[in-house]
C-alpha cells in the first residue's frame, strides 16, 4: 500500500495479476535531466504505470533517483502529476534502480504496448531496454497502429481515444494509468484478448502457475543489459569528479591527501640541502663566507679542505644558521690536521628549498594528475 500522500496506487509489482503471455500496457511521465555544463536536456522515468488487458495496474510506481553533482531534476507541468515531492522515498517513491528491474521482470516473455514506444524506452536509465525489449518481447505501437488518423502521422493518444473509442482523456491532468489503460484499449480494438478463456484453458490444461501477489523475484536475469554506454555512464567518463563517481576515486583522493601530508612533514623536518665545500688558502683568507676564526654555513653538512699551513684549530667557531638572521645552532665536529677534509653536521635540520610554494600548490599539482589518471579508468 502507498503511503499517505502518495499520488501512486501500486508501488510495488503485482505478477499475479498477469497471466503467461498476456499482453501488458505501458506508460511512463518523465522527469528531465538538466546539466551544468550545458550539454542537451535528457529524459528519464519519473512515474511508470502497467497495467493488464481489463485494466488492473499491475505497477505504478515513482522513481527516484540519487543527487549527482553538474545534474539538476527539472519537474514536468504539474497537469503530468510528477513534482519533487513524489520522487522522494519517504513519499513512496521506490529506487528507480529496482524499479526497472521490476518493468522488465513484469514485461518479459509477452507483447508490450506503448504509445510512442520510442520516446518511452529512451527514457529507463539504468539498463539497455532497447535491447531487452527486442531479446524478450514482442512491441507494439499503438501511434503506429493508427498512424494516418485524422490526417496526422503520429497522433496523439488523446486523439485516437477520440475517434476510435468515444473517450476523452488526458482532461486536468495525465495520468500514466489511465493512458496505459487507454493503449491496451487502442490495441484490443484489432487484436481481441479473452482472458477469461485463456485461463480457464490454463487450467484445464495444466499449464497454469498461481503467482503469489508478492512473488516477484527481483533478482534480475542473467543478461542484465548493463553493456550499453549509457547517459550515466557516458556524463561520468566526461567528468571524472562527478559526484557519482566518488566511489570509484575516493581511494585516489585519500592517497592525494597522504601524499600532501607527508610532503608538509618532510617540508619541516627530514629535507636537507645539499652539501657545501669551501676550501681556504690560509689563516687568514677570506673565501665563500669563510673568515678566520669564524665559520658561518647555511646548510646542514659542508667539507672544509684545509690549505696549506692551514689548521682546523685556527676555526675557533662554527655557526649553523638556517637563514642569514636565524641565529645559530652547536655543531658536530672534529679537529683535523692541515691539507686534509673536515666535515661537520649542524644538530638540527634546516628546510630544503621547496618544489612547490604552498603546499596548496603541491595538493593541486596532485590533483590534476590524478583526474588525468581517473579519466583512463
Amino acid at each position: 500500500m502507498a503511503p499517505l500522500g502518495c499520488r501512486a496506487t501500486q508501488i510495488f509489482p503485482r505478477p499475479d495479476l498477469f497471466l503467461p503471455g498476456e499482453p501488458a500496457s505501458v506508460d511512463v511521465e518523465d522527469q528531465e535531466m538538466v546539466f551544468d555544463d550545458g550539454s542537451k536536456n535528457q529524459h528519464r522515468i519519473g512515474r511508470i504505470a502497467i497495467t493488464n488487458t481489463i485494466g488492473q495496474s499491475g505497477l505504478d510506481t515513482y522513481a527516484a533517483y540519487g543527487n549527482e553533482d553538474g545534474v539538476r531534476k527539472k519537474m514536468p507541468p504539474e497537469r503530468f502529476m510528477v513534482a519533487k515531492s513524489d520522487l522522494l522515498i519517504a513519499n513512496g517513491a521506490q529506487p528507480a534502480r529496482l524499479v526497472e528491474k521490476w518493468v522488465m521482470e513484469l514485461l518479459k516473455d509477452r507483447p508490450v504496448i506503448f504509445h510512442d514506444k520510442t520516446s518511452d524506452i529512451k527514457k529507463f536509465y539504468h539498463f539497455d531496454a532497447a535491447k531487452f525489449f527486442k531479446d524478450h518481447c514482442t512491441l507494439i505501437d499503438t501511434q503506429e497502429l493508427y498512424s494516418g488518423l485524422d490526417g496526422n502521422k503520429q497522433p496523439s493518444l488523446a486523439t485516437c481515444a477520440r475517434l476510435i473509442l468515444g473517450e476523452e482523456i488526458q482532461g486536468m491532468v495525465h495520468s500514466p494509468v489511465e493512458d496505459s489503460q487507454t493503449a491496451m484499449k487502442l490495441y484490443l480494438v484489432d487484436h481481441p484478448y479473452d482472458r477469461a478463456t485463456k485461463l480457464a484453458e490454463m487450467k484445464a490444461n495444466g499449464t497454469y502457475r498461481k503467482v503469489g501477489a508478492f512473488s516477484m523475484i527481483y533478482e534480475q536475469p542473467k543478461d542484465t543489459y548493463k553493456g550499453k554506454a549509457d547517459k550515466k555512464t557516458a556524463f561520468n567518463t566526461a567528468n571524472p569528479n562527478n559526484g557519482s563517481t566518488k566511489k570509484r576515486v575516493r581511494k585516489l583522493k585519500q592517497a592525494q591527501r597522504d601524499k600532501a601530508t607527508k610532503f608538509d612533514v618532510e617540508s619541516e623536518s627530514t629535507h636537507s640541502t645539499d652539501d657545501i665545500s669551501t676550501t681556504t688558502a690560509g689563516a687568514s683568507a677570506t673565501n665563500g663566507g669563510i673568515t678566520n676564526n669564524n665559520i658561518t654555513v647555511e646548510s646542514n653538512t659542508f667539507n672544509l679542505t684545509l690549505g696549506a699551513g692551514v689548521s682546523i684549530s685556527n676555526m675557533s667557531n662554527y655557526n649553523f644558521a638556517p637563514n642569514s638572521t636565524g641565529g645559530g645552532h652547536p655543531a658536530n665536529h672534529n679537529t683535523t690536521s692541515n691539507g686534509s677534509t673536515q666535515t661537520s653536521t649542524s644538530s638540527d635540520k634546516v628546510p630544503a628549498p621547496k618544489k612547490y610554494r604552498t603546499k596548496v600548490d603541491q595538493y593541486e599539482a596532485e590533483c590534476v594528475a590524478a583526474n588525468e589518471k581517473a579519466k583512463k579508468i
